[in-house]
């Protein structure tokens, strides 16, 4: 399956931005996108099962794991059944300096229905009464409707 994202400045001129591939089969789904490859989903799926992500690729490991059970759920208004959470990783301190977050949601028969990831880093100046300087992004992809041929 092809799937492609596209931007755009003002709404008369769309401009593609990425574009990606995946692939199915009877023991993983592998996701394609700027020539590399992520293992995002392995079948079957159980709760607690754990595999690496960057097995196909190049990258050090990675852990991904399925740690609830498939759950009914509603995002942006559209009922959505049997969707798996796969979680990528959570690493924060306890003051929560450095902040990495990232998890997707699949739903059957649809794909990726919601993306979330948080990369965030705390700097204090030192200087007592200035504010401390954040910097960083959150990344947020939801589903908005889909349709089944």
């Amino acid at each position: 399956k092809r799937i492609e994202r596209f931007k755009s400045l003002d709404l008369s001129k769309l401009e593609i931005q990425k574009v990606w591939a995946t692939h199915k089969n009877n023991f993983q789904v592998e996701e394609q996108m700027d020539n590399i490859t992520e293992v995002k989903l392995t079948f079957p799926i159980d709760k607690n099962a754990i595999w690496d992500g960057n097995a196909v690729n190049s990258f050090e490991p990675e852990n991904y794991q399925y740690k609830q059970n498939k759950i009914d759920t509603i995002i942006n208004e559209v009922s959505l059944n049997q969707t798996q959470k796969v979680d990528h990783f959570f690493r924060s301190d306890p003051f929560q300096i450095n902040t990495e977050i990232r998890f997707e949601y699949y739903a059957l028969n649809i794909g990726l229905v919601n993306k979330h990831e948080k990369f965030v880093k705390r700097f204090t100046p030192g200087v007592l009464g200035e504010n401390a300087v954040n910097s960083g992004y959150t990344l947020s992809i939801r589903i908005k409707s889909y349709k089944i041929d």
